[in-house]
């Protein structure tokens, strides 16, 4: 609240008008119903939505859906009247079905799209990690036996591509003294510089001129930076009521840091199983790869995570727990002899079933020469172990 009633205040200062008069009422509005609810990513949506006038959207606006309340956070005239981007937030005490209401909202012929709020400050976070190949957090390993391992899939926390933000408006200079933003600009509430866009290399080209502000002649369209989600959701919503200002557009985009990707394969134990990396990709500057295959194999009885880390201007990571264990030791007493052979022995008679044999470590235990079945060509070797004629 503190810090929207920092923009407001600039604001109102910012808007000099020809009568010399101030709609405080409208300003006070907008700041009321842009603290009225806080919106996550769970509980609100975006919806893009076209009118043929200006209008001031409301929680009846959209009947049978739970709606409690509306924030535009854009704005932008068109030749056919008005483009609006709302957020819609949702009492979702009693559960949410997005899908469903995004369904119905679509079925709307004025609502042109509907996705999720990537505004909220959860949205960052939201579905962010590093998918492998084994979706199981413990693997067992015998002893010499391998497995391989990688990233199948990858999501980075959506943060890190929005370096470059800011709100884009355009201002009526019969209604806006223009010299009072370029003057005092938001530097102190948040927004790191005001500019023009058509005083600006950056941003004369057709992207801009012709889809953000296509109405217009540029002549007093704007830029305001900031670092802030928060800052520039906050800026838009207030916005959208003060006369004078004709249009506003969040923009972001992702500059270019210049730090490369990298992967990192860490082993906690390395006497209970070796990782060899094959495979993978350089990334863009060469000196990493990227996307490779870790071979883990058991090496003798015990315990490791294997840990892999990806990193791209921010740093994320998963973790497998391996147990590696004899699979000469099928009853799981500590020792392999002829007790597990007899175990084998009876599982190849079908004297006993899987359950009693392979314990708790899957379908190898007691397959001894990895051929797939357990017979008793696996208790033969178990024998000759006991027996000290093979290791």
């Amino acid at each position: 609240m503190k810090n929207t009633k920092k923009i407001l205040s600039l604001l109102m200062a910012m808007l000099i008008f020809c009568q010399g008069l101030v709609l405080v009422s409208a300003v006070e509005s907008s700041e009321s119903s842009a603290e009225a609810v806080e919106w996550t990513y769970d509980n609100s949506m975006l919806v893009e939505i076209k009118t043929e006038e200006a209008k001031i959207f409301t929680p009846e606006d959209f009947p049978d859906m739970n709606c409690i309340e509306v924030l535009t956070t854009e704005k932008q005239r068109t030749k056919t009247g008005y483009s609006y981007e709302l957020m819609l937030i949702f009492d979702t005490s009693d559960g949410f079905n997005w899908e469903a209401t995004a369904g119905a909202l679509r079925a709307s012929g004025s609502v042109r799209s509907t996705f999720r709020n990537i505004y909220a400050t959860d949205y960052a976070t939201a579905d962010t990690g590093i998918w492998l190949n084994i979706e199981e957090e413990e693997i067992y390993l015998a002893v010499n036996e391998s497995v391989d391992i990688y990233v199948e899939s990858i999501v980075y926390p959506r943060a890190i591509w929005e370096d470059y933000l800011g709100v884009i408006f355009e201002v009526d200079p019969l209604v806006v003294d223009p010299s009072v933003l370029e003057s005092n600009g938001l530097s102190e509430y948040g927004f790191e510089y005001v500019c023009k866009l058509a005083d600006t290399d950056y941003y004369e080209n057709d992207y801009y001129v012709n889809v953000i502000c296509p109405e217009s002649d540029h002549s007093n369209v704007y830029f305001a930076y900031s670092y802030s989600r928060k800052n520039c959701v906050d800026m838009s919503i207030l916005m959208t009521d003060i006369p004078g200002i004709i249009l506003h557009y969040f923009y972001t985009e992702q500059i270019h840091s210049g730090a490369p990707e990298t992967e990192l394969w860490e082993n906690s134990n390395e006497d209970a199983a070796t990782v060899n990396l094959s495979g993978g990709e350089p990334n863009w500057s060469l000196d990493f790869l990227v996307n490779q295959t870790a071979t883990i194999t058991g090496k003798s009885v015990g315990e490791t995570s294997i840990t892999v880390t990806r990193k791209y201007r921010t740093t994320i990571s998963t973790i497998r727990r391996i147990t590696v264990y004899d699979p000469k030791d099928v009853n799981f007493d500590g020792v392999a002899n002829s007790l597990d052979a007899a175990q084998v022995l009876k599982y190849d008679a079908e004297l006993i079933d899987e359950s009693v044999l392979h314990n708790y470590y899957g379908k190898t235990a007691g397959d001894v020469n990895f051929d797939g079945v357990i017979n008793s060509l696996d208790a033969a070797f178990i024998l000759r172990y006991d027996a000290g004629l093979v290791s």
